[in-house]
């Protein structure tokens, strides 16, 4: 499964999280069970991500939370749109 609890912006909990790509204080793109996902903003920090279980605790002021494509590896809508 995969769910996310975002809490006034600056907490976020993450499960389903299959491999961390990249990361930096103002950004992280990570792999899901249900696609490829970057995260946006400032200040940005992994507080723990446990790779047994997919669970991932992240610190920061977040701007955007966007998926990049399904579980399927398809190209989601904006990612077409903003080519």
């Amino acid at each position: 499964t995969h769910t996310l609890y975002l809490e006034n912006r600056k907490s976020l909990s993450i499960t389903g999280v299959k491999e961390v790509i990249s990361f930096d204080e103002e950004s992280i793109s990570i792999i899901t069970c249900m696609g490829s996902m970057e995260l946006r903003g400032s200040g940005i920090k992994i507080g723990s991500f446990n790779t047994d279980t997919g669970d991932m605790m992240i610190e920061g002021k977040f701007a955007a939370i966007v998926y990049l494509n399904d579980a399927n590896g398809k190209e989601g809508f904006f990612k077409r749109l903003f080519r």
